[in-house]
């Protein structure tokens, strides 16, 4: 089952939205969403999660209940951080995080073994962790400042052969 509730400009989601339990795909994408009702960690056949486009400013904790979300796109909110819950996201493959206000992301997304496509770009970011590049083909992190290490990030390619033979200089440092 399939939700698009996208470009309605929708402020604000009742919490039924938690009762549909069947949802595979949700999309709330471009809407003035400024957050996500906890019962969103009800859905637990969702695969797709569309909340780019929004005001959003956290995201909740619950949403590490959706063990099948395969992709989460949270484009252009106002995410300053990201609950340690989004480590449990096993079959997450996609994560999208551009143009929002994170100075860091939570070191368990390093964990996401299925994930493939990691975009942190246009955020103020102070610290990544190393671990983040383990077995993603693509981090997306196009020209970030970064306090430590005290360089600029330029869209850093990994390959599952380079991260799991733990090669050096796997990442474009500028």
């Amino acid at each position: 089952m399939q939700l698009n509730l996208s470009n309605n400009q929708l402020e604000s989601l009742t919490e039924v939205i938690g009762n549909l339990w069947n949802l595979v795909q949700l999309n709330l994408s471009n809407n003035k969403l400024n957050s996500v009702p906890e019962l969103i960690g009800n859905l637990w056949n969702l695969e797709f999660l569309l909340l780019d486009g929004n005001q959003l400013e956290s995201v909740p904790k619950e949403i590490g209940k959706l063990r099948n979300l395969e992709k989460l796109d949270l484009e252009g909110n106002q995410l300053k951080r990201l609950p340690k819950e989004i480590g449990d996201l096993w079959n997450l493959e996609f994560l999208n995080l551009a143009h929002n206000k994170l100075e860091s992301v939570p070191e368990l997304i390093g964990n996401l073994r299925n994930l493939v496509q990691l975009n942190l770009s246009n955020n103020p970011l102070t610290d990544i962790a190393s671990r983040l590049y383990r077995g993603l083909d693509l981090v997306k992190l196009k020209k970030e400042k970064l306090a430590r290490p005290k360089t600029h990030v330029a869209e850093a390619q990994v390959t599952q052969g380079q991260a799991e033979a733990g090669k050096k200089g796997c990442c474009t440092l500028l």
